[in-house]
């Protein structure tokens, strides 16, 4: 078993998941769900919000500025 193989099964098993899903996410071919995200945090530190897209990141953004403008407005 490669090294690497050996991280993805260890990731596998702490989070719950399968083998090829674990995989997916090293790869970036997937992202985990939100539940699983949060495992991953509190197991190894990455932020949940290292998964969003960048339109995601986006998104939330505009989300930010417009409640800091109507606050500031208010």
């Amino acid at each position: 078993v490669s090294r690497g193989q050996e991280t993805v099964t260890s990731l596998a098993r702490k989070v719950g998941v399968s083998q090829p899903s674990a995989s997916a996410w090293m790869l970036k071919r997937s992202r985990p769900e939100p539940h699983h995200r949060t495992v991953i945090r509190m197991l190894f530190g990455i932020p949940e919000s290292d998964w969003l897209t960048d339109d995601e990141c986006a998104v939330i953004h505009r989300a930010e500025q417009a409640i800091a403008e109507s606050t500031q407005a208010a």
